[in-house]
């Protein structure tokens, strides 16, 4: 009874390790992002659209506008990127591996 419940501990655990969350960017993908960059461009790199998390707009000034968008992982880690007139101005990217 013990070796069997040993057993099937063992084929949970290698199940769930075998679960885990691939990243949603990675640091590879944050290397390859350049300033100037438009939010396409950067979504196609990162293979994911990201999320909004703030905007600006000043109305007859486009090129003063911006926007935040957000790629977070489950560990916590992740990069966030600054759009000032649909061009990316900053980018963050932080316990990416």
């Amino acid at each position: 009874m013990k070796h069997a419940i040993s057993s099937v501990l063992s084929v949970t655990l290698l199940a769930v390790a075998g679960c885990s969350t691939p990243p949603v960017i990675t640091q590879a993908e944050c290397d390859q992002i350049q300033m100037g960059q438009s939010l396409q461009e950067v979504q196609a790199i990162v293979g994911d659209p990201g999320k909004e998390i703030s905007r600006n707009e000043i109305p007859g000034v486009p090129e003063a506008s911006g926007f935040s968008q957000q790629w977070l992982n489950s560990d916590g880690s992740g990069g966030m990127m600054i759009f000032q007139g649909e061009k990316l101005s900053n980018k963050t990217c932080y316990g990416l591996k």
